[in-house]
């Protein structure tokens, strides 16, 4: 849903997590939204978000390893150090350092049909293009 006024946190760790945990609640019967979800989440993550702000860096390395199908659910917290991970190393601009972080993550982290022959550098020069498109100043 795009048109409101949260929009740009859309796809962002924290609008992910809020958004699994909210599903979780409502599948529970223990949550009814009357607003629309977007803006329940929306404002959750704002809420959130004062606590300490995401990097625009490592919001867009969470979003392109989401839409190359990384299994992100899995583990939440360990795929947001990654992403923290990325972009620190997207800073330094080298997408085979990029590449080698990937493939060296433990089996149970990369997603199953990830065995390109390329070994990981495409999405790491996606990766490195996004994050440094994100926080061109960093």
């Amino acid at each position: 849903m795009t048109g409101h006024p949260y929009a740009a946190l859309e796809g962002s760790p924290t609008w992910d997590v809020l958004d699994r945990a909210l599903a979780q609640l409502e599948a529970n019967g223990d949550v009814t939204l009357s607003s629309a979800r977007a803006y329940v989440i929306g404002y959750l993550c704002q809420a959130v978000r004062k606590l300490g702000r995401e990097p625009a860096a490592t919001a867009v390395a969470w979003r392109v390893l989401r839409g190359a199908g990384w299994p992100l659910d899995r583990d939440p917290g360990a795929y947001l150090g990654l992403a923290e991970a990325v972009a620190g190393i997207a800073y330094a601009g080298d997408e085979r350092h990029v590449a080698l972080l990937l493939r060296g993550l433990p089996a149970e982290l990369r997603p199953r049909d990830t065995d390109s022959p390329d070994g990981y550098l495409a999405l790491a020069r996606e990766l490195v293009a996004a994050c440094s498109a994100a926080d061109p100043d960093q």
